[in-house]
């Protein structure tokens, strides 16, 4: 079977060379394969998304998300209502309407307790939201930063984003120390989730491949 498929993913940076993997869609469907353009899991999927450092891939297929690995084999099944990928290890997942965080095994390391969460964690520490108040926790499910924010965002470096109910955006660090933004001060720190970007990426008049780091092709651009 002849296949026009889309690129849509950045080729694994961790791990051995052979386990690099790229998302790949066709016909609304999502898949993978291989450095060397080999279908490693067919399209089949409603979305695919690579979690951070670790051999998952957030899967949704129907109204349910699980998660498989380089190879495909499904080793969280499909029994969550939304799923976000792994991040240090733990990822937020829901279920009968609350998320917690369950390890890369599937167990369930932070109980079922919030009604959203932005991202996971990040710094050793994630954003959760109860009641339209958001606050962070520690990976032991600790409270370290209150509950009294209309939203929280990730920490991407020692500080992060927060939003007060007067709509007033400050920075806070791990203490839960609020700083009003300096852009002399702050312009360097990661603050803001960034735009998704995949470096090496190369679209020509025969359609869509990729490059190394070198310049040279590690894809060709004949997909569509």
């Amino acid at each position: 079977m002849k296949y026009s498929f889309f690129i849509f993913a950045l080729f694994l940076l961790f791990g051995c060379k052979s386990a690099q993997r790229a998302i790949i869609q066709s016909d609304s469907k999502y898949g993978l394969i291989n450095r060397k353009g080999e279908i490693v899991v067919e399209p089949q999927y409603d979305f695919i998304l690579k979690s951070n450092r670790i051999n998952r891939f957030m899967v949704k297929s129907g109204e349910k998300y699980g998660f498989i690995n380089n190879n495909g084999q499904v080793v969280i099944p499909f029994i969550y209502e939304d799923v976000n990928p792994y991040y240090e290890r733990l990822a937020a997942v829901k279920k009968n309407g609350k998320y917690g965080f369950i390890n890369h095994k599937g167990k369930v390391k932070i109980p079922f307790l919030y009604d959203d969460v932005f991202l996971g964690f990040s710094k050793g520490i994630s954003d959760v939201t109860i009641n339209d108040t958001s606050g962070y926790i520690n990976k032991r499910g600790k409270v370290v930063i209150p509950l009294k924010f209309e939203t929280c965002y990730p920490f991407l470096s020692d500080l992060a984003h927060v939003v007060t109910f007067e709509l007033e955006s400050y920075l806070t660090d791990k203490k839960g120390t609020l700083i009003k933004y300096d852009k002399k001060l702050h312009e360097y720190k990661r603050l803001w989730v960034p735009l998704n970007s995949y470096p090496g990426s190369v679209r020509t008049k025969t359609g869509r491949g990729r490059r190394s780091r070198k310049g040279g092709a590690i894809m060709a651009p004949v997909w569509s």
